[in-house]
Parts: C-alpha cells; sequence; structure tokens
C-alpha cells in the first residue's frame, strides 16, 4: 500500500498545480478510507435462525397464554431460558412489539402487552368489518371450497369437546375465523388479517372454554354455516356480527383486570418451562 502511495505522488508531482493538489487529495482519502476498514472492529453477525427461534417462542408463550398480559419481560431471563444470547432476544422483542404483543415503557421496562377496554373494542369492531367483507367475497369466489373448509372447522372443534382437548378447540376456532379471509382471494383482506390475528388469538386463548356444556362459540360457528349453505349470506353475517359482540365483552372483562404486576411478582418464573 505504501510503495503504491507513492508511486501515485510521483506520478502527481509532475503535473499542473491545480490538477496535482486535486490528484493528491483523492490519493489521501482513498488512504485514508482502506486504514479505517482495516481498523472498524468487527460486527458480530446474528443467525437469522436464532432470532426467528426467540421470537416464535416468546411468541407462542405470549399467545397461548404462558406469559401473563402485562407481564414484564427481562432480555436476560428470557435469553437464559432459551440457552443463547440477548442479542437475538432484542432482535425478537422488537419483532413482537411491531407486532403489538409487546410494549415498551420508558425508563421502566419490555412488558407483554395489555388492552385497554376501548382497544379490546376497536380491535373487535375491526374484525366484523374484516371479517363480513372476506365471507361476502369468500361466497362469491370460491364457496364450495369455502363451504367445505367451515365444515371441517366446524367437524374439529366437536371433536375437541369430545376429547377435552382445550388447544385443539382453540386452534379451529382460530381457524374457522381465518377461513374467511383466506378464501376471499383478497391480497389485502389476508395481509390486514395477519397484523391482528395474533392479538386475536392472544385473547381467545384465555377467555374461551371448550369445556362448557353447549358451548357458545361452537353453537353459533354452526348455525353460521349453515346460514351459508342456503345461501342466506346476510343473515350469516348478523350471525358473526352477534357472534364477535359476544366476544368483545369477553375478551373485556380481561382487559378490565389490572394484570400489570411488579416484576418482583414474577421473580420465581421459570422461564424455561413457560418458553
Amino acid at each position: 500500500m505504501l510503495k503504491s502511495l507513492l508511486v501515485r505522488e510521483t506520478a502527481i508531482a509532475l503535473e499542473p498545480t491545480p490538477e496535482r493538489a486535486r490528484r493528491r487529495n483523492l490519493a489521501r482519502q482513498s488512504a485514508s478510507r482502506t486504514r479505517s476498514r482495516a481498523s472498524a472492529p468487527s460486527v458480530p453477525v446474528i443467525p437469522e435462525s436464532l432470532a426467528r427461534l426467540a421470537y416464535e417462542r416468546i411468541r407462542r408463550a405470549i399467545v397461548w397464554g404462558r406469559l401473563d398480559l402485562g407481564e414484564p419481560l427481562s432480555e436476560q431471563e428470557l435469553a437464559d431460558a432459551l440457552k443463547m444470547s440477548k442479542a437475538p432476544v432484542r432482535i425478537a422483542l422488537t419483532e413482537l412489539r411491531v407486532r403489538g404483543l409487546v410494549v415498551t415503557v420508558p425508563r421502566s421496562g419490555t412488558y407483554v402487552f395489555a388492552p385497554t377496554h376501548d382497544q379490546v373494542v376497536a380491535l373487535c369492531d375491526f374484525r366484523v368489518l374484516l371479517e363480513a367483507g372476506a365471507l361476502r367475497q369468500a361466497m362469491t369466489k370460491l364457496r364450495v371450497p369455502f363451504l367445505a373448509e367451515l365444515d371441517d372447522a366446524v367437524l374439529q372443534m366437536q371433536r375437541a369437546i369430545q376429547s377435552k382437548d382445550a388447544l385443539a378447540f382453540k386452534r379451529s376456532d382460530a381457524r374457522f375465523h381465518e377461513t374467511f379471509v383466506q378464501h376471499s382471494g383478497n391480497h389485502y383482506f389476508i395481509s390486514t388479517y395477519e397484523t391482528i390475528s395474533d392479538l386475536v388469538e392472544t385473547l381467545r386463548y384465555r377467555c374461551v372454554d371448550p369445556m362448557v356444556p353447549e358451548n357458545p362459540a361452537y353453537v353459533e360457528h354452526q348455525e353460521i354455516v349453515a346460514s351459508l349453505k342456503m345461501g342466506q349470506i346476510d343473515k350469516a353475517i348478523k350471525l358473526l356480527e352477534k357472534h364477535i359482540f359476544r366476544a368483545t365483552q369477553a375478551h373485556a372483562k380481561i382487559a378490565s383486570i389490572d394484570t400489570r404486576k411488579r416484576r418482583r411478582d414474577y421473580k420465581h418464573r421459570n422461564y424455561a418451562d413457560i418458553l
């Protein structure tokens, strides 16, 4: 590098004065950039797989109710539980914040989201608009496969009730509503629903009790499908609105409870088991 720089300086010395000064400055700037690159500390590369693993494990723990609404989250404790450094956990929490599942309070910390009553109502109102619009399009564009998918989701709910499998019931419940959107054939419906699906699931997993005799969600899903099979789309949408309104009331009861506790209330939490 030094030899090359000397050769360039020699050549520049033979040029006219203005051009000589310009070339000398360019040569020095180039040498400076080279030295800077050589001396710059290397930035550790975080494998995307680790950040994705941390994201999925924490997301499931929130959605499935293993982490409380409003629960404080420690990067170090999560990293220890996942047996990784804090860097991928920090990336995961950033993505979860974008998805609305965690919030950061300045000078306090990071918490699982804890929606207010008004936020729950707004979320459910948005669901009604989105799912009703998607239902109309699905009946117009993909009626046969759409109804077949709804039938199967209801059947899986029935089997979950019979086997007392709460998790399977809630997954089938979620699948029933996702079917409206997935069969709408509308990219914007699908992408928009994806932005709220985790929030909806988080609330659903905390308030749906599949062990209740004549479970309301199961019965209402049957009524919606029966109306659609008879071509009564407006009636089905009214039933859907009633169904989501009932869910709104149940979700709002959860939101009315102040779930944010002080960190010491969670000091004995075993996050390795939770995650």
